[in-house]
């Protein structure tokens, strides 16, 4: 494979970097004009008129709360009624529109500082000076921009396993700068990211000395956390595996929503818009696992896609499960200790009832999935 030099990724990010531009407007001189085009007054004779992408149409309506799915639906001259509404109701704020020509990658808060792709990978270049570590991959999206990099010094030569690091940035506001460890072996096409001991700091508040001081300490955190995870896995290598296929291993997903939806042809917008919530992101953390619902939208997605609550939220229900088959097994043993008495002994009845009917409904509904 050929070595990719920080010459390479400066040369790539200085291409893509061609046309973009920043602007810092206040709400009074921002309108939705025909077609959902969005004006923006710069002081000329005519207002300039910038098409939105997709995620700018999303943060457009987040930052003015309406719900995105109910806005794409509108016609071009309701969608320009609703959102001039709201961007007259907000004289005293101001949004940081980021773009490329007449194109608007990006419509942030006033107060969103721009960390570019260019300042994140100068800064990790001059804190990474070791000879001992490479440059594995640079990606370079849209919207995010990944640098991964591995030492060959936290090495284990006997299984391929090497420590590594990755730095990410969204310069339209999808992610924070993120400092993530992993491990990774050259037969394998993709690595192991440890996002639980990841540094992330989103776009606001540090200076650029202040983000270096951080980065810096997160890089040399980071190696760290990658060695130990790397010693885990070699001291585990005599460990006898499970069979994966083994009931006894086959735990379900925490839900299936993703699927359902999928199955019945609705988006993350229309799903959002069922559920009465402002934005599809809550439901892309729900698909996600990244955020539990509350008990109400369980509900409504279990009537949305006419499966039981407790099917479509296998995994928290194997979780409930679980909980009270183990406290009803403690109270149980403290119960059948002592004097005995009537009350006690209906309550005994009831636990044992609890104890002897769970233990496999769990697997049966992840079957039934």
């Amino acid at each position: 494979m050929e070595r990719i030099a920080w010459s390479d990724i400066a040369r790539k990010i200085a291409e893509d970097d061609c046309g973009k531009w920043d602007r810092k407007v206040p709400a009074a001189q921002l309108s939705i004009g025909e077609g959902g085009t969005l004006l923006a007054r710069n002081g000329g004779p005519t207002p300039e008129a910038l098409t939105l992408s997709d995620l700018a149409t999303s943060q457009l309506c987040e930052r003015l709360n309406i719900p995105v799915a109910y806005y794409r639906r509108l016609p071009a001259d309701m969608k320009a009624t609703v959102a001039n509404f709201d961007l007259r109701r907000l004289t005293d704020r101001s949004f940081l529109l980021r773009g490329r020509p007449t194109h608007l990658r990006a419509f942030l808060s006033g107060e969103y500082v721009a960390y570019d792709n260019r300042e994140i990978v100068e800064t990790v270049e001059q804190l990474i000076t070791d000879d001992g570590i490479r440059i594995k991959s640079f990606v370079l999206e849209e919207t995010h921009s990944f640098v991964k990099v591995v030492s060959e010094e936290i090495v284990d030569a006997a299984s391929g396993l090497k420590a590594g690091i990755m730095i990410g940035n969204s310069e339209v506001g999808l992610g924070s700068v993120s400092v993530e460890p992993f491990v990774f072996r050259k037969a394998c096409t993709n690595d192991l990211v440890i996002t639980e001991q990841a540094f992330r700091h989103a776009h606001l508040h540090f200076t650029a000395r202040e983000l270096t001081r951080r980065m810096a300490e997160a890089i040399g955190d980071a190696f760290r956390v990658a060695s130990e995870i790397l010693n885990a896995f070699l001291k585990t290598k005599d460990d006898p595996i499970p069979d994966p296929k083994s009931p006894m291993h086959t735990r379900p997903l925490p839900n299936y929503l993703r699927a359902h939806r999928k199955r019945s042809g609705l988006s993350q917008d229309d799903l959002a818009f069922l559920l009465g919530c402002r934005r599809e992101t809550k439901v892309t953390r729900y698909e996600r696992f990244a955020r539990q619902p509350r008990l109400q939208t369980a509900f409504a997605c279990a009537i949305i896609f006419r499966v039981p609550a407790e099917a479509l939220f296998a995994g928290a229900h194997a979780e409930a499960t679980e909980l009270v088959l183990r406290q009803a097994r403690a109270l149980l043993k403290i119960e059948t200790t002592g004097v005995q008495s009537p009350a006690k002994e209906r309550k005994i009845v009831v636990l044992r009832s609890v104890v002897n009917t769970l233990g496999g409904p769990t697997r049966k509904l992840a079957r039934a999935l």
